[in-house]
């Protein structure tokens, strides 16, 4: 092969990597939805090390085991950081919605506690 054959085999790998990465965020995600609900905190050490021997184990090389670990500290370092933004996001939605429901059911926004028909003027003594 010739260096441009194989840098379209690299490039077609890295497309794959990156539909591949992004398939195991979406998993993270769904864990992360579900820790959430359960009231579980989103970074467990032991499950993180746990990877890092998974990963190891699985190396065949050439790519050294450091060098390995080190690419996925980076990736679930991302991963921590996407889900919890995505949470975030999630809540601020699910409380505008909220809020919203309630400004159409007319239990929300600044006059909320007046009484129908009422301007909010105060009327002058004479």
């Amino acid at each position: 092969m010739n260096i441009k054959a194989l840098r379209q085999e690299i490039d077609k790998l890295d497309r794959e990597l990156v539909k591949l990465l992004n398939r195991r965020a979406k998993f993270s995600l769904a864990v992360g939805r579900l820790k959430q609900k359960d009231g579980l905190p989103l970074f467990i050490l032991k499950r993180e090390q746990e990877i890092a021997r998974n990963v190891c184990r699985a190396n065949r090389g050439p790519l050294p085991n450091h060098a390995l670990k080190h690419l996925y500290e980076q990736l679930l370092q991302h991963t921590r950081a996407m889900v919890r933004e995505a949470l975030r996001a999630e809540r601020r939605n699910a409380n505008a919605g909220l809020k919203a429901g309630a400004m159409r059911a007319g239990r929300g926004g600044k006059n909320a506690g007046l009484k129908a028909g009422a301007t909010g003027a105060r009327k002058r003594k004479r």
